[in-house]
């Protein structure tokens, strides 16, 4: 992957086995980024046999809306062919919400990897 965020440091929550049985993920927050975005969450997903990262789905904070505004966070992902914007809400900053969404996302973006 020629295009992933730029990480200098993060807090893993923990390691998720994929149903593909060919993938893990590791689940990370509180991330300080050398760049301009700033990521609220991190789903990074490795293939199990190489350790190489082929996917990456993130909450991205949306500094275009105030707090008194929704779809505060982008929902994006990282993969062999750049980064796509899947869509923006105020879920992608909740944990849980975001953790069942980037699984989601990416198992149906493994075929890429």
């Amino acid at each position: 992957m020629d295009y992933i965020p730029n990480i200098v440091d993060a807090v893993c929550l923990k390691r998720i086995t994929l149903p593909t049985k060919k993938h893990y993920a590791v689940l990370l927050d509180e991330i300080e980024s050398d760049s301009l975005i700033e990521y609220r969450f991190l789903l990074v997903v490795f293939d199990d046999e190489t350790d190489t990262v082929c996917l990456i789905v993130s909450s991205e904070v949306n500094t275009m809306v105030t707090e008194s505004e929704h779809d505060s966070y982008f929902l994006g992902l990282f993969n062999n062919t750049g980064h796509i914007n899947t869509g923006a809400s105020d879920d992608w900053g909740d944990l849980p919400k975001f953790e069942k969404g980037a699984v989601d996302l990416a198992i149906k973006y493994l075929s890429d990897c």
